[in-house]
């Protein structure tokens, strides 16, 4: 039923060139990375909601939201970003209308964190599922924080490598009717 979801990842590269490192903490991204909209369709029966568990893992710069609830440490439901310069990863459910970020983080900083945690949100079969790089408002600017730390993500490509950016990749972990 998730399989369209499985395995999305938003990826969020620096330009390859030591002159869009901007600083040691910094770098030039393209505008396709700045702001990136992607759109899936969940699979399953309409008339069933499902609890799909997501296993999020990858590495982000933080962001702060607010009017909504924080679920673990970096997993904010709701709500809208408060800090427009830093990015931020969300994806929207049409049915039951909700949206989610990734990268919560009670303050902005140059900084990066892993993400590797699990959650299950509730879609409908059918319905639209809406990644974005920079929704809800939040405001490209051309630059991110970079992987100055060189962190590396165990088990996610390109480890053992650590990647020139950011990125988030979902895992379907389970996707059954909610009881």
């Amino acid at each position: 039923m998730a399989a369209a979801i499985d395995k999305f990842r938003f990826e969020c590269p620096c330009k390859p060139s030591a002159a869009d490192h901007l600083s040691d903490n910094n770098c030039n991204v393209l505008p396709e990375t700045d702001r990136q909209t992607v759109v899936k369709t969940m699979g399953g029966d309409p008339g069933t909601v499902y609890d799909v568990k997501l296993r999020v893992r990858g590495l982000t710069e933080p962001n702060t939201f607010t009017g909504g609830t924080l679920q673990g440490q970096r997993f904010y439901t709701g709500g809208s970003t408060s800090t427009t310069g830093y990015t931020s990863y969300m994806m929207t459910v049409a049915d039951p209308a909700q949206h989610y970020f990734f990268n919560y983080s009670a303050t902005t900083g140059h900084m990066h964190f892993l993400l590797d945690y699990e959650v299950t949100v509730k879609i409908r079969g059918g319905s639209k599922v809406t990644f974005d790089v920079d929704g809800d408002g939040s405001k490209p600017d051309g630059h991110q924080v970079s992987n100055f730390d060189k962190l590396v993500v165990p088990g996610v490509p390109p480890a053992p490598d650590f990647y020139d950016g950011q990125f988030v990749q979902l895992d379907v972990v389970s996707a059954e009717p909610t009881k």
